[in-house]
């Protein structure tokens, strides 16, 4: 079946579902309520848009035999432990350590169900010295599945952020399957792509929705993540012909650069690298002016610009440690200005606390 049917099937599919699950979420207590620190949205929001992206998925692979083959069923199997965790922490709030568990067990069965593993980086540091991890392969692994899915969790802040970022990814990592003819999991990337789509319709703000009418809640934002990052794996492994495992970072540049700049800042001011806050990205536009809109539509052009420079690089022979080299001088000047702009903000926070 062509991607451009199997992408609409889940797209109408999704949307179907949202549209139901919408007012039994409400009925059933399944919302996020506003607070007065992070969640400011106007009104108690249903939390199904995971479950709507799920039922899309779920639905379409009953209709596309490419999408049950190479590793569903094994990508099913793993997703299970964050489905459930995801869904206790939107009915009742998880701890950070329970989330972690069921990431590392997701991981795990990744790894030993469905054989992907990350076991050479590629050619990082010169050409022609690739850097195969042997031993270190299956803790590596767990190690960057819990980053990345972590990763997609933090990037849900503000509306279409996180699907928005996720739909992104997806597009480039189909991009990748179809050009080194990874069927299954270019079938994969597209059938989250409309599902995910789908989803957006009531979560993406636009000129006929001022605000989310369902939020992606837990159980979609580790979704997909885990669907990202079983992805960049199967894709950068593969025998013959895979995309280099620094252009999947580039990829997923966008929520990797900020989480892991949230996190190494956290641990300096001696705070959880878990624990909630307002030094994201996202949050640093919206504090200097920008709207929703206008943040998120940054942001997402800026995690395309990422994307191509990976697969284009790729595409055009640029060496990996090149981009390797690249990804850590990003990630550098990013952090110091980072740093610089949470400092302020610190500054910023305490005169007004002392002016109260």
């Amino acid at each position: 079946m062509k991607s451009e049917l199997v992408a609409v099937i889940a797209f109408i599919v999704s949307a179907l579902a949202i549209c139901l699950l919408r007012p039994l979420c409400l009925k059933v207590g399944l919302v996020d309520h506003p607070d007065a620190v992070r969640k400011q949205h106007a009104a108690p929001t249903p939390l199904g848009g995971g479950l709507g992206i799920l039922i899309g998925v779920l639905i379409t692979s009953l209709l596309v035999p490419e999408l049950r083959d190479g590793g569903f069923r094994s990508f099913l199997y793993a997703l299970v432990p964050l489905l459930i965790v995801g869904l206790l922490d939107d009915i009742v709030e998880t701890r950070a350590l329970v989330r972690v568990i069921a990431q590392i067990v997701a991981a795990v069965l990744m790894a030993y169900e469905g054989g992907a593993v990350i076991r050479n980086l590629g050619e990082l540091v010169a050409p022609g010295l690739p850097l195969v991890l042997h031993g270190w392969a299956v803790p590596f692994t767990l190690f960057c599945v819990v980053g990345v899915v972590n990763a997609i969790n933090m990037s849900d802040g503000i509306d279409g952020l996180a699907g928005g970022v996720a739909l992104v990814a997806l597009g480039w990592f189909a991009v990748a399957g179809a050009m080194q003819g990874a069927v299954a999991d270019t079938v994969l990337a597209v059938t989250f792509m409309g599902a995910v789509a789908g989803f957006l319709v009531f979560n993406l703000r636009h000129p006929l929705r001022a605000r989310a009418s369902i939020f992606l809640g837990d159980l979609g934002s580790l979704m997909l993540g885990f669907v990202l990052v079983w992805l960049s794996i199967r894709l950068t492994q593969a025998e013959h012909g895979g995309l280099p495992a620094m252009a999947a970072v580039w990829v997923l540049g966008l929520p990797l650069l900020d989480a892991l700049s949230i996190i190494v800042w956290r641990l300096t001011q001696k705070r959880s690298p878990l624990s909630a806050d307002q030094d994201h990205l996202h949050y640093v536009l919206l504090r200097a002016g920008l709207s929703q809109g206008q943040t998120v539509g940054i942001l997402l052009l800026v995690a395309w610009l990422f994307g191509a420079i990976g697969i284009g690089a790729w595409r055009y022979g640029v060496p990996e440690s090149v981009l390797f080299y690249g990804a850590l001088s990003v990630y550098a000047v990013y952090l110091v200005v980072m740093t610089r702009v949470w400092k302020a903000m610190g500054t910023t926070q305490r005169v007004a606390d002392a002016g109260k």
